[in-house]
C-alpha cells in the first residue's frame, strides 16, 4: 500500500471491496478491488494537471497471492452540504450503549438534526428528552432519551451489509421503499471528517430532507437494522465530474451509518 500512496499524489485513503460499476467503470461489475480515494486541491484538477496521473495505467496489486484491480477516485470536500443545517429528522432505533457497564439507552437519531450534545429533543409522538450520548458530527448520530413509558423491548442484532442487499426503508411520510445497497465504504459523503466510520449507499433516489433517520432495515420475515439513512450524495468520477442519468441529470445516491459498528465499538444493543 505504501508503494500506492506513493504511485498517487494527494492521495487520502485507501480501501478494498467491491468495486462500482457506475464509477468505476463496468468492466469493474462484482470486482473486488483497491480504492484509492485522492483529494487534490480543485485547481490542478480543473486544468488536468492530474488526470494523466490517476488514468495513465491499469494496474493490480497482489494481495495475500491474488491480484487485484486498482481504481483512482477523485474525494470531493463534502459531498452532503445538507448535514450541516440543523432539522427535523426521524428516529431511527431504540439503542442501549455500554449494556455491559454502564447502560445507556434512548432512541439513535442524526447529528445533524440536533447540533449538540445536550440538546432537547421532541418527539412526534408528544414525547420529549435530551441528548445523553453523542457519537459526534463525524458519525452523524447520538442517542437522545425520551419519556416513553414503553419503549421497544424485542432484541435485535444488527446485520452486516453486503453490496446487493435488498433493503426497506419507511419515509417520513410513512411510504415504504424497497432499495438495493450498492457500496460499502469508509466515509461516504462525508469525505471531509476527519475520521471514517463505515457507511453504504443505496438506490433510494425519492429521499428527501426529512427521511433523515429513518430505520434502513433488510426485507426478511423479522427484518434486522442494517443501517441510519442520513441523506443523498451525487456521484462523482475521477474527474470528479458529476455522473449523470440517462436523462442528463446528475446521478445522486442515498447513504447511511452502517449500525454494526455502533453494536461492535459502543457495547450496543438495539430493540425492535
Amino acid at each position: 500500500m505504501i508503494d500506492l500512496e506513493r504511485s498517487y499524489p494527494f492521495v487520502d485513503r485507501i480501501t478494498f471491496g467491491f468495486l462500482e460499476p457506475e464509477i468505476d467503470g463496468e468492466e469493474m461489475l462484482g470486482m473486488l478491488g483497491i480504492v484509492v480515494n485522492v483529494d487534490p486541491p480543485q485547481a490542478l484538477l480543473q486544468e488536468g494537471e492530474l488526470h494523466d496521473v490517476y488514468m495513465s495505467d491499469f494496474r493490480f496489486v497482489e494481495v495475500a497471492g491474488n491480484p487485484f484491480p486498482v481504481v483512482v477516485r477523485v474525494a470531493t470536500t463534502i459531498l452532503e452540504v445538507a448535514l450541516t443545517s440543523p432539522g427535523s429528522a426521524r428516529a431511527t432505533v431504540w439503542t442501549t450503549l455500554h449494556k455491559s457497564s454502564t447502560p445507556t439507552s434512548g432512541w439513535l437519531v442524526p447529528y445533524h438534526a440536533v447540533r449538540s450534545n445536550n440538546a432537547a429533543v421532541s418527539y412526534s409522538d408528544g414525547c420529549t428528552g435530551r441528548v445523553v450520548e453523542s457519537l459526534g458530527a463525524c458519525w452523524d448520530a447520538v442517542v437522545a432519551s425520551s419519556t416513553l413509558t414503553r419503549p421497544p423491548s424485542t432484541s435485535a442484532r444488527a446485520m452486516v451489509p453486503t453490496p446487493g442487499l435488498s433493503l426497506q426503508v419507511t419515509d417520513q411520510s410513512g411510504k415504504q421503499w424497497t432499495p438495493s445497497l450498492t457500496q460499502v465504504d469508509v466515509n461516504i459523503g462525508l469525505i471531509g471528517y476527519s475520521k471514517a466510520p463505515i457507511r453504504m449507499t443505496y438506490d433510494w433516489s425519492t429521499s428527501a430532507r426529512g427521511d433523515s433517520g429513518a430505520l434502513v432495515s433488510d426485507q426478511s420475515t423479522t427484518p434486522l437494522p442494517v443501517g441510519m439513512h442520513q441523506g443523498t450524495s451525487v456521484m462523482r468520477d475521477t474527474w470528479g465530474n458529476a455522473l449523470k442519468e440517462s436523462d442528463g441529470s446528475d446521478l445522486r445516491r442515498a447513504f447511511g451509518l452502517c449500525l454494526y459498528q455502533i453494536e461492535s465499538t459502543k457495547d450496543g444493543e438495539y430493540f425492535i
